[in-house]
Formats: structure tokens, C-alpha cells, sequence
């Protein structure tokens, strides 16, 4: 059984060391390479494949729209998006699903703690992405996705294929960005300006500033890991995530297809911790700013805030902008209280406990926010090394008021004051 990728071009594709690492960190020995395949050559490619014990496929460029007629059966997700990026033989049938709506869906609940329900969004562009991605919102709920181009009258065709009547067609200059995102709770940003390589970018950010100041801002482009409109967001006190989430969604997804369809193809169900592990020995992501990516870094001290008051200041600024600070004990409570007001998870280990960890390292606790936020105190994590291991951490975050899980979940006390909290 193998697994592959197809398009034209395909070899510079990075499916094939995503997916080959999550596989190998799953403990699965299946191949997953690139295949040139190129327009015209489908039918070809499809029956070859079957014969060959390609179980299924991923698909780029050209081929996602060209699937569609020579399928056996469409996921209707993927009929509705009008292009299929996934594959899988089903009982001698081939089978295609689209991850890319769901991937950003999957993205904005555990990257930014967001439910579409509800919301309205604002969403920059109407190409393939942007369609996916617009269509999905509208069926996890979103109240309202206003839909912004350049050219009107492609938003305008996206909107009308939306069954639920929750898409709008909206333009792209600056007054329109910033009427539509001060009556949104989110802003996503499905167009290339800021990817590395596009010669273009936002002529300005003024639209930022409409957003209330618990909105966030979704960019789909990984590469840079911060686009300006990122930095942007940030400046302006709004909670920021780039394309990785999205990306590592679309991974596990893809390779989930198989159960979904009634048989898993690897054996095992794909899982997000493995996918995270497996992304941190992808060449060129270990260097990632860690505040981009929406997981942040960590840093350890045995008995940070002892010394005089400026070294508590030094100790304290040193961990400022990290998603959490892991000590043997807190010399002082103020320094805890400062971490948590700057937003960053105040755990503690066993005293006995060793901590042979270094730089580049990196420290993932699966649902910490969910665990933040019902005061769960004992908490299972997994330190990453940079040389690809994978070690087992076991933490404590004890002694949170209400109060403390409101600040750490709103991001920092800034974020909680705005949110309405505190003012009793």
C-alpha cells in the first residue's frame, strides 16, 4: 500500500515530508511520495493507481477541479467547492473529499479557541482558497461571511453558490475593509498579498483598526510564518495566527478520509499531537516564530523572581511574548502575577524532577486551553527535541482563580479589561 501526491509541478511540494513525518510519527510504515502527473493524464494515473496499491492521493495543481468528472463518488463538501485535494480508494471505488474548508475550521477552534457559530467574519478574497474556506464557515454556522475582492463581480459568483444564503459580496478598498471588519469578530485573509515571493501587499492596515479588540485575524499564508498583516494585527493588541494550524489540519484530515469513508487505510486514526511532533523535523519549520504559529514556546527557570527587583524585572521580561514560563517553584508572587497578566501559563514541575532540555526545544500540552479554563492543575505534556525525540513532561498548573483563567484565556490582562471583565 502506498500513498502519494500527484500535479504538475509537484516534486517542490512539502505534502510529501508533512505527511511522511506525521506517518512515520504515527508508527505507520506507509510511502507517501510525489507523482508528476500532468493535465490530460488523470484517467491514466487513475487506473495505473489502482493497480499499483495506491490507496490514495493527495492533489495539486492542475487536477483539483479536473477530478471531479472522473470520480466514483464526491464528498458533497467538495461538490459544493466545485475541486477535490484528497482521494482515497474505497471497495474498488475512488473516493474525493476536500480538507481545505474544514482544515481552517479545524484551525480557528484549537489555534485561536474560535467557534464559527455565530460570528461574522470578514473574508479577503474569492479565489479557490478563499471558496473553501467561505463555504465552510457558512456551514459551521457563521452568521454572516462578507466576501471581499478586488473584482466584485467574483465575489458575487462565490456568494451565489452558498446555499445558505450567509455569504455577501463586498469590495476591497479601504473604506469598505473597514466597515465590514467593525461589525466582525474575525478577519481572514485568503488572498497571496504578503506571501513570500508576491511582489504585492496591503496598500494599508487602516481596516485593523475597526476590528473590536477581541477580534482576531486568520492568515492563510505559512511562508513568512509572520505576514505584515500579522505584525499588524499584533501591534494592535488582536490575536494573530498564520497557515500552519490550517496546514497540519489538512494533513490529519487527509489522512483520516479512509475511516470517514469506513475503513482507515493506515490502520490508525492520523491524531493533531502527532501531526505538531512530526512538523517540528520539517526542515525550515523548526524556525518558525513559535508567537506566528498559535502554540507557543516555553521557558524554564528553577526559581525565577529571586534577586533583587531589577533582576526580577530582567527575569520577568525575559519570558514576555512566550506562551507559558515552567519552574521549579515561584520565588515571589508578584512575578507569577506578572506572567499571568502578560498572558503566559505559569506552570510548575515536582521538585525532584530534572529539566535536560535546551534552546530549540519545544513543549506541546494537548488542550491546555480547555484545561486552563476548567482549572484543571495536572497536566500531560510532550517536550519535542530538536533532534526529533519525543519526551514526556508531566506539569502542574495550580492555584488559578477565576479571575487568572480569564486573563490567561483572553491572552493577557489588556485583552481581559477590553473584554468587559474585571470592572465589578
Amino acid at each position: 500500500m502506498k500513498l502519494q501526491i500527484i500535479g504538475d509541478p509537484v516534486l517542490h511540494s512539502k505534502s510529501p515530508v508533512i505527511q511522511g513525518a506525521m506517518l512515520r510519527a504515527l508508527g505507520l510504515d506507509v510511502p507517501y511520495t510525489p507523482h508528476v502527473v500532468r493535465r490530460g493524464e488523470l484517467p491514466q494515473y487513475l487506473a495505473w493507481a489502482r493497480e499499483n496499491g495506491v490507496a490514495g492521493f493527495n492533489a495539486t495543481m492542475p487536477h483539483k477541479e479536473d477530478l471531479l468528472p472522473l470520480l466514483d463518488h464526491i464528498d458533497p463538501a467538495a461538490r459544493a467547492i466545485g475541486a477535490v485535494n484528497t482521494v482515497c480508494l474505497r471497495d474498488g471505488r475512488w473516493v474525493g473529499f476536500n480538507t481545505d474548508g474544514a482544515g481552517a475550521v479545524a484551525a480557528l477552534k484549537s489555534g485561536l479557541g474560535m467557534e464559527p457559530a455565530g460570528l461574522t467574519i470578514t473574508l479577503l478574497g474569492a479565489g479557490g482558497a478563499a471558496k473553501a474556506v467561505a463555504l465552510a464557515l457558512a456551514e459551521a454556522g457563521a452568521e454572516r461571511v462578507f466576501v471581499c475582492n478586488r473584482t466584485l463581480e467574483r465575489a458575487q459568483a462565490l456568494c451565489a453558490q452558498d446555499p445558505l444564503g450567509r455569504l455577501a459580496p463586498a469590495g476591497f478598498d479601504s473604506d469598505t475593509l473597514s466597515g465590514m471588519a467593525g461589525i466582525s469578530q474575525l478577519l481572514v485573509n485568503c488572498t497571496n498579498l504578503g506571501m513570500e515571493g508576491c511582489p504585492h501587499q496591503f496598500e494599508d492596515f487602516s481596516f485593523l483598526d475597526a476590528l473590536p479588540p477581541h477580534g482576531a485575524v486568520f492568515d492563510l499564508i505559512y511562508h513568512p510564518a509572520e505576514t505584515e498583516l500579522l505584525a499588524q494585527a499584533r501591534r494592535r493588541g488582536l490575536r494573530a495566527m498564520n497557515g500552519l494550524p490550517m496546514l497540519v489540519w489538512q494533513a490529519v484530515l487527509a489522512l483520516e478520509q479512509g475511516r470517514e469513508a469506513g475503513e482507515d487505510p493506515t490502520g490508525k486514526d492520523a491524531s493533531v499531537a502527532a501531526a505538531y511532533e512530526a512538523i517540528r523535523t520539517i526542515p525550515g519549520f523548526g524556525e518558525i516564530d513559535p508567537k506566528a504559529v498559535g502554540f507557543g514556546s516555553t521557558i524554564y527557570a528553577n526559581k525565577p523572581g529571586d534577586g533583587s527587583a531589577r533582576e526580577q524585572a530582567a527575569s520577568c521580561q525575559r519570558v514576555v511574548g512566550a506562551w507559558a514560563n515552567i519552574a521549579q517553584e515561584y520565588a515571589t508572587k508578584r512575578y507569577r502575577s506578572n506572567c499571568i497578566n502578560w498572558g503566559i501559563v505559569p506552570f510548575t514541575m515536582d521538585a525532584s524532577a530534572e529539566f535536560p532540555y535546551a534552546d530549540g526545544d519545544w513543549v506541546y500540552i494537548p488542550g491546555v486551553r480547555k484545561a486552563v479554563a476548567e482549572g484543571v492543575e495536572d497536566m500531560a505534556a510532550k517536550v519535542i527535541r530538536a533532534d526529533g525525540s519525543v519526551c514526556d513532561l508531566a506539569l502542574k498548573c495550580a492555584g488559578l482563580t477565576a479571575d487568572e483563567r480569564l486573563i490567561l484565556q483572553e491572552g493577557c490582562l489588556m485583552n481581559y479589561y477590553a473584554a468587559g471583565y474585571g470592572k465589578d
